[in-house]
């Protein structure tokens, strides 16, 4: 599994934003077969027995896939292992 942390912030309203927008669209048309995580301030992925959670804060996280407009959200009880296939 190849994992790439592209930046490190809040994409989902906060002030950057547009900037964090812009490079994830550059990342996602670069290369398009890629499913990029993005998780919130304060949360984190946990890895454990095999098993992907999404731990912390109550947020959810948002997955890109493709497309900017193929973006699902998932929440801290989501089922996220698909990410470890992907």
């Amino acid at each position: 599994m190849e994992v790439r942390i592209l930046a490190v912030g809040d994409v989902c309203g906060e002030p950057g934003m547009s900037f964090l927008s812009n490079r994830l669209k550059e990342y996602i048309m670069v290369n398009p077969k890629a499913t990029v995580a993005a998780i919130r301030e304060a949360t984190a992925l946990l890895l454990e027995d095999g098993k992907l959670n999404l731990i912390g804060k109550p947020n959810k996280m948002k997955v890109f896939k493709t497309k900017m407009e193929n973006t699902k959200e998932f929440g801290l009880r989501s089922d996220i292992n698909f990410l470890l296939k992907a």
